[in-house]
């Protein structure tokens, strides 16, 4: 649960309470500021971004006592198991019981083929979930985290990434600079959400780019 509103937040996984807290607290007033900017009538994505990460916070809070949070290991099938168990594909009695039979198979066998062969989940599901996994275990600096961040947030469709992702390509500019020059992110609202005590850098290449790299994005949009 921690890590999914990491990936939200542009956390490192391994932050503390403390740090969680003043970053949710930075992106809510971020949000709100862009929030209360937007045109009557039109779509408020920045609204939408706040209740998912304002839902997810929330739902860290109320379990972070939970005796489920004592599953959380580095352990990838307890990773995978806990991302099935919030996404509510699987319950935690389902994910205890699976890992139990992982403990009793020599070698153990992987936890995502013991849940389909209970025909708990599809092998679909479970090819999305290790996907998810492996986008949740990278470097919140990592530009594959970011756009998975600012998809499921809702603050960009999947078109207007496609456009982005061709951007970056033909102007060398980062991700968050084409949401911004595009018109389609603000960048107090991209700053917001790529900077965390360790990412000082992220967020000066979120904002800002070479003069270079600026004449080539004007000529591309």
């Amino acid at each position: 649960m921690r890590k999914r509103l990491s990936l939200l937040m542009g956390l490192p996984d391994n932050v503390s309470p403390s740090e969680m807290r003043k970053q949710y607290q930075k992106i809510m007033t971020a949000l709100l500021s862009a929030e209360s900017e937007v045109k009557e009538g039109a779509t408020n994505r920045y609204a939408v971004a706040r209740e998912k990460i304002s839902e997810q916070y929330e739902r860290v809070r109320a379990h972070s006592s939970h005796a489920a949070e004592t599953h959380t290991t580095s352990t990838n099938g307890v990773l995978l198991g806990e991302i099935l168990v919030e996404a509510e594909i699987i319950s935690r009695e389902q994910l205890d019981d699976a890992l139990m039979a992982q403990c009793r198979t020599q070698p153990p066998l992987p936890l995502g083929r013991i849940l389909v062969s209970r025909k708990l989940i599809t092998w679909e599901q479970l090819a999305y979930f290790l996907k998810l996994q492996d986008l949740i275990q990278l470097s919140a600096t990592a530009p594959q985290r970011m756009t998975r961040q600012f998809t499921e947030l809702g603050l960009v469709t999947r078109a207007e990434l496609e456009m982005a992702e061709v951007d970056c390509e033909t102007t060398g500019c980062s991700l968050g600079h084409i949401l911004i020059r595009r018109g389609w992110v603000k960048a107090s609202v991209i700053a917001a959400l790529t900077s965390s005590p360790d990412k000082e850098e992220a967020t000066k290449a979120a904002s800002t780019a070479t003069i270079g790299n600026e004449q080539k994005l004007a000529a591309a949009v």
